[in-house]
This record gives structure tokens, C-alpha cells and sequence, in this order.
């Protein structure tokens, strides 16, 4: 098993499971904060290292030389080393290639920039081309990208959890193909070909997941998590549709969930995305399929977690019997104590990446007391 304690293992089941009493708190700190060596930068890293693993895929299939990769896995390994961590926090390796990456598998278009990975052509592929492509479809920037997931799981195995490739809604990846605004148009304009198109790229979704699961399974030896962190002892993927926020219920039920659903269901339980206001209108619907454990909570940018706009929405996960999980909690003493009394702490999974380990200690202490 990774460097992960059984005990820990069990409190997340149990907090899959909704048996937990106590809140799941995953607290990570920088065990060197004055930066006594530091990281292996190299002079393309431009002195960033939160998208490295992806701009080095990218500079590997762009060259044809995987150095990069390996330039990347040792900056990658180096904070692994030096980060401490609290509660139920754990060593965890964030393979970020880009949300919704399956696009790019797809067209091998994949552009950084702006602090971000971008997968949306130019030019928007017909539907007649997409519906088209085969189940086992493959490109060189896909085997680029797998390629530095089997490095990524040569260096770090035994000695972290490296997260799923974030693939992508399948809605996303279709916006990414036709541009987003144009697919929100194909609602109206073309609903057979959208729904013929989701049913192509759910079969190349699954081939993709597949092989990366054959691929990370072996180095995390039994445990498996995602870029929201929330280890599981069985296989999830973390479901998104960020286009979703953008159409009706109706919509919704009709184009996304069909699909939605039986990436679910593939699971014995799994976890979502829920990214704004936008998304929660769809939560009833969501939470009709019994594998959905756990919804991830993303507020707008500027509004914290405890904020009291979003006590209806954690209302409706928890009365349905979910769990909610907040990745870097963002909420004073005053917001996180008066959420505390109108809903059970147990209900919830926070994860907090921290400066150093007083930081972290307080965090901590702000929580629990």
C-alpha cells in the first residue's frame, strides 16, 4: 500500500459511506517554507510548477523528447518530499493535464496559456466528423499523455497516490469540439446529432479511462483518487459538466443526464463536480442515482464557502443523504462556526493546502473547535 495509513483508508470509507461522526480534514504544509534548496526548476518552467506535469506533456509531444516529463516528475517529486501532512491528509500526486482533456486526445489541439490548459479549437469539427470517429480512437498527443502517466507511476509508486487524468465532462469535451457557444446553439438547432455525438465520445471516454486506470492501478496498489483529493478504496471518477450550468432542468434531463448517469453507474460509488449555482438546479436529478456519494462544492470566486446563499444547497445534498467536500475552505471563524450550527460537521470533507505547519495547526484547530 502508498505511504497511507489504514486508519486513514477507513476514515475515508467511512465517509463515503456516511458513517463517519467527524469531519474529514486533509490539511497539507510546506515543510521547508524558507526555501532552504528548493525545487529542480528548469528555465521553460518560468518559475511555476502548478501546471508543469501538463506543459510538459505538451513539450513532449511538440519535441518528440520526453525530457521534460522527467524534469517535471522531479519537481513534482521534490514537493511530495517536502510537503507534511495533517488530519487525513496524505501524499497525493496531481497528474493536472487540463480539464476535460479527452478533447485534446481526440484533435490534438492543447494550448497554455494564461495560468490555465485550453482544449477549444478554432475551428469547430462537424457533427458529421465526430459522430464518425472510432471507439478505439488514439492520437499521438494521447500516447504522450499516457506515456507520462506510466512515468509518473514508475517514480511515485509506493510513495504517493497519483490522481486520474481529469478527462472531462462529455458534454465539455463536446463544447470543446464544436466551441462553446455553438454547442449551446446545437441544443436547439441540432439535438439528434448532439446526442449521437455524446454516445461516440462516451465509448472513447471509457477506452481512455480505461487504460489510465490499467496504468495507475498498480502504482496506488488498491487506493484510488482525483483532483478534489477525496481518497476512495474503490474506483470513482469525479464527474463534471460545467456546460451544464448554462441550460435548463429540462435540458439537462434530456442531453446530459442520460449520459451523466451511466458514467455513474459504472461505479460502486462516485463523487461530482458541482461547479456554481449554475449546476446545483440539476441536483435533484443528480442525486436520483444512487452511486453519487459525495458532491464537491465550488463557490463563485469571490464568495466563501460558509457564505448563508449556499446553506439550500448544502440543505439539499445532505437531506439526501451525500456528503460534501470543500477543496481549499474558504471561511473565517464566524462563517465556519455558524455553519457548524445549522448543519452536521460530519457532512463534510475539507482539504487546505497550507504555508507551513503553524498555519496548518491553526486551520485545523479553527475547525474542529
Amino acid at each position: 500500500m502508498p505511504a497511507v495509513s489504514s486508519e486513514t483508508v477507513t476514515r475515508y470509507k467511512n465517509f463515503w459511506d456516511g458513517t463517519n461522526t467527524e469531519p474529514l480534514i486533509g490539511v497539507t504544509y510546506n515543510k521547508d517554507p524558507g526555501g532552504k534548496t528548493g525545487p529542480p526548476l528548469k528555465p521553460w518552467m518560468n518559475g511555476e510548477t502548478g501546471w508543469i506535469f501538463a506543459r510538459a506533456a505538451i513539450r513532449a509531444y511538440e519535441t518528440g523528447d520526453t525530457a521534460a516529463i522527467g524534469e517535471a516528475l522531479d519537481v513534482m517529486e521534490y514537493e511530495v518530499e517536502n510537503t507534511g501532512y495533517l488530519g487525513c491528509g496524505y501524499p497525493c500526486v496531481n497528474l493536472n493535464t487540463g480539464s476535460g482533456c479527452v478533447a485534446a486526445f481526440i484533435t490534438e489541439y492543447a494550448r497554455y496559456y494564461s495560468g490555465t490548459v485550453w482544449f477549444e479549437l478554432d475551428t469547430p469539427w462537424d457533427y458529421e466528423k465526430i459522430i464518425a470517429l472510432p471507439e478505439g480512437l488514439t492520437t499521438r498527443y494521447a500516447e504522450t499523455q499516457l506515456t507520462a502517466a506510466e512515468m509518473a507511476a514508475k517514480r511515485f509508486k509506493g510513495g504517493a497516490v497519483l490522481t486520474t487524468l481529469d478527462l472531462g465532462g462529455l458534454a465539455d469535451v463536446l463544447s470543446s469540439l464544436r466551441r462553446t457557444e455553438r454547442f449551446f446553439y446545437d441544443l436547439a438547432d441540432h439535438p439528434g446529432e448532439i446526442k449521437a455525438a455524446l454516445i461516440t465520445l462516451r465509448k472513447i471516454w471509457k477506452n481512455f479511462h480505461d487504460r489510465m486506470t490499467a496504468i495507475l492501478e498498480p502504482a496506488n496498489e488498491g487506493l484510488y483518487t482525483s483532483w478534489t483529493r477525496t481518497l476512495s478504496d474503490t474506483l470513482y471518477y469525479p464527474s463534471q459538466c460545467d456546460a451544464c450550468a448554462m441550460i435548463s432542468p429540462e435540458a439537462f434531463d434530456e442531453f446530459i443526464w442520460p449520459a451523466l448517469s451511466e458514467e455513474m453507474s459504472a461505479y460502486k460509488k462516485t463523487l461530482y463536480h458541482l461547479d456554481g449555482f449554475g449546476e446545483a438546479v440539476h441536483l435533484d436529478t443528480m442525486c436520483s442515482n444512487p452511486a453519487l456519494r459525495v458532491v464537491q462544492w465550488v463557490p463563485e470566486p469571490t464568495v466563501g464557502h460558509g457564505d448563508k446563499r449556499y446553506y439550500p444547497i448544502y440543505e439539499k445534498i445532505i437531506t439526501r443523504g451525500r456528503r460534501i467536500v470543500m477543496n481549499g475552505l474558504n471561511a473565517d471563524k464566524n462563517a465556519l462556526t455558524a455553519l457548524f450550527k445549522h448543519f452536521p460537521k460530519e457532512a463534510f470533507g475539507m482539504f487546505l493546502d497550507m504555508p507551513d505547519y503553524d498555519a496548518a495547526m491553526r486551520k485545523m484547530e479553527l475547525i474542529l473547535n
